[in-house]
């Protein structure tokens, strides 16, 4: 029997990060892979316009890594899509929405081999293929459904090895020690149990090539990175709290791990590891989240002011590391503007008269979720029955800012005039490039793109957003400008982001055994694969 070829990803892992505890011994398995074979960075864009722009899109790269295609090709830019006729945003962390019967994953050519699929992020059973596919026993929110094909492979492999026990929990609560010491558990019981599984799978399946996921690496980086970090605002008040760091601690767990599976698939075999991108400190929650829909707020509403009001001028309180109880949106909605007395006088009277609603600057979770929102915990969603009224909004969104302008004849209630598309966008990026982070006295804002040539362009080559906002990378808590203020200090909500745009991968065996080439993106890594199992793909493709 022909030895396997095993692709293993290591979900969000930092290829600085790795690189460091490379050069110090502690991952010896991923360190004697690279010798006998070869490692190279992935560099990742999308187009915008005429650019090509830096990309740390989870979701995205992954849909490229199994589909082959770029996202201008396919139309797929998130799990957030804008729905222009309502206001609404479609979203379901559930529930994967990229288009794979168009663009099948790169494995379905393989018909005459034995392929596994376990645990794939942006992964959908092919019910045209009929390899064994596994889906959502883990992962970190890994939008795809809990199922199998065979049906009963899933439920099987929980009768065996039992459930995962970070899948759906790994959201992040850096202030509660008590939760983040049972996280710390169970990322490292989750790697073990993964670890059994794909080693059982290789001995009794003896599949020609297995396919799989650790998202427990995502989840480790979200939860525990500012331990490691001392530039992290949060670092000094928790470096404490563990006696050994977790995050390190976890990827020698995954470094053990991949030494078994090395072991079980043979000396022969091809063995790949690789992550489409990488993490940092976290500065995009608090950026993209909050500080930007509050910021384009009070843009379009000159003397308003909706969350997070602060004075210019006085001095900037510390950085907010501390959390009393309840959920990072909970402590933020006690930072949200109180009602004026007109307001609060037509709110009672909306409640005693029951012939109007009452009107509030932010809509609350509660709300949100009555209207049927999966997004009601991120705080852009809450202004979203301000967006028929503004000429621009931030969108929800877990990486880059994306803003979209409310034009007439696209949206609902559209304001900008499609003749005053060109003025409107440049107005709004030279007022992002006034936001200020007082802590510094530095631009908050790196660049603004455009997405688009034309207002009414539409198709897989644009996003929903108008403009995406790159910010600069360091942690920003509180922004501050002539327009809109000072917003914040707010707090962080995961420690560690994915805003790092380089991935990596590293491959051996005998079909890598020539150096890996240069120039690869997280699209390619479908190719790689299939060229290591002598196949190519018959239609054309991005990679």
């Amino acid at each position: 029997m022909a030895a396997p070829t095993v692709v293993i990803g290591w979900d969000s892992a930092d290829p600085d990060l790795l690189q460091a505890w490379l050069n110090d011994g502690h991952l010896p398995n991923l360190s004697a892979l690279i010798a006998r074979g070869s490692q190279r960075r992935l560099k990742n864009t999308v187009p915008y316009l005429d650019k090509e722009v830096e990309t740390s899109l989870t979701e995205l790269l992954w849909a490229e890594v199994w589909s082959g295609y770029r996202a201008s090709q396919t139309g797929f830019w998130g799990v957030e899509n804008f729905a222009p006729e309502n206001y609404g945003m479609l979203f379901d962390e559930r529930r994967n929405v990229f288009d794979y019967e168009r663009y099948r994953p790169f494995y379905s050519v393989l018909k005459d081999s034995h392929v596994i699929t376990f645990d794939l992020p942006l992964g959908k059973i092919d019910t045209r293929s009929p390899h064994t596919q596994i889906l959502g026993w883990g992962g970190h929110f890994p939008f795809t459904e809990s199922r199998s094909h065979p049906p009963e492979r899933l439920d099987a492999i929980k009768q065996r090895y039992g459930e995962n026990p970070v899948f759906l929990r790994d959201g992040g609560f850096y202030w509660d020690l008590d939760y983040m010491r049972e996280m710390d558990n169970a990322i490292s019981r989750s790697i073990a149990l993964r670890g059994d599984i794909l080693c059982d799978m290789l001995n009794e399946d003896a599949p020609d090539l297995l396919v799989t996921v650790f998202g427990e690496a995502h989840s480790s980086e979200h939860l525990f990175w500012h331990l490691d970090q001392p530039s992290h605002p949060c670092h000094d008040t928790y470096k404490t709290a563990f006696e050994t760091s977790p995050m390190l601690r976890h990827f020698q767990e995954l470094d053990a791990t991949l030494g078994r599976i090395v072991d079980v698939a043979g000396a022969d075999a091809n063995i790949m590891v690789f992550s489409p991108h990488g993490m940092n400190l976290n500065n995009t929650d608090m950026l993209s989240m909050v500080l930007l829909p509050e910021a384009l707020f009070r843009y379009s509403f000159p003397g308003k002011t909706a969350l997070a009001r602060g004075e210019l001028g006085k001095p900037l309180p510390a950085p907010v590391t501390q959390l009393e109880g309840g959920s990072w949106a909970s402590h933020l909605r006690k930072m949200a503007t109180p009602p004026s007395f007109l307001q609060k006088v037509c709110n009672k009277a909306a409640r005693m008269s029951g012939l109007f609603r009452e009107t509030h600057a932010l809509l609350s979770p509660a709300e949100l979720r009555a209207q049927g929102s999966n997004l009601a915990w991120v705080p852009a969603s809450w202004y979203q029955h301000h967006w028929p009224h503004m000429p621009a909004f931030a969108m929800p969104a877990f990486s880059d800012g994306h803003i979209r302008l409310n034009v007439k004849g696209r949206e609902a209630s559209g304001l900008v005039l499609p003749a005053e598309y060109d003025t409107a966008c440049a107005d709004i990026s030279d007022f992002l490039m006034t936001l200020m982070d007082p802590r510094t006295g530095k631009p908050a804002v790196e660049a603004v793109y455009r997405t688009r040539e034309h207002a009414m362009d539409s198709g897989p080559s644009v996003p929903d957003s108008d403009l995406v906002v790159i910010w600069q990378h360091r942690v920003i808590d509180v922004l501050e400008s002539p327009r809109t203020g000072r917003i914040g200090p707010i707090p962080t909500y995961r420690t560690g982001g994915h805003n790092r745009t380089d991935g990596f991968v590293a491959a051996c065996g005998p079909a890598w055994s020539a150096p890996l080439p240069e120039n690869l993106a997280a699209v390619d890594i479908g190719e790689l694969t299939l060229a290591a199992m002598g196949h190519q793909r018959t239609r054309q493709q991005s990679a």
